[in-house]
């Protein structure tokens, strides 16, 4: 989650906050509503959360509604979230021959580095691989040995598979 926090030390005509939330820093969607304080002489204290962040930048607006309806936008903020492993499986695990099947279901970029890494560091496979909808398929040129393996997808945590 990220809490969105702001202050005003005075309100005059301000009727509401909208508190907007992008991907990609420029095609904002509002995630949250907040009405203005009707006590216009004290500073007044403001938050909102969200509670499903997207995996990587987030670029943070406030945007204020005055009762006339004019508009103030506030610069953007940036919040960084790294989720440990953004909703991504593998399946089957264990896997069989060459073919690692991921599914992601938080994932937004639709061209992921993927690694395969053995226990003791060696980079198996490396290679830049194209999402299909929530799944991705990666073809590794042989079958690695049997054994526990770590997959790295993105910027996320690395998770563990078998190969049999």
């Amino acid at each position: 989650s990220v809490a969105i926090t702001w202050s005003t030390a005075a309100e005059f005509n301000n009727d509401h906050y909208l508190v907007e939330r992008s991907i990609d820093g420029r095609s904002f969607t509002t995630i949250a509503t907040v009405n203005a304080n009707t006590n216009a002489a004290l500073t007044s204290n403001y938050s909102a959360i969200d509670r499903v962040p997207a995996n990587g930048l987030n670029y943070y607006r406030l945007t204020q509604i005055d009762k006339d309806g004019k508009k103030t936008v506030y610069a953007v903020k940036i919040v960084n979230i790294k989720k440990i492993n953004a909703g991504i499986s593998v399946y089957p695990n264990p896997v069989k021959g060459n073919v690692i099947n991921i599914k992601m279901a938080d994932v937004t970029d639709n061209r992921l580095n993927v690694q395969l890494i053995s226990m003791e560091g060696k980079v198996i496979y490396s290679g830049i691989n194209q999402q299909q909808g929530d799944a991705m398929q990666v073809k590794l040129s042989l079958k690695p040995l049997a054994g526990v393996y770590l997959l790295k997808v993105g910027n996320n945590s690395p998770i563990k598979i078998i190969i049999n």
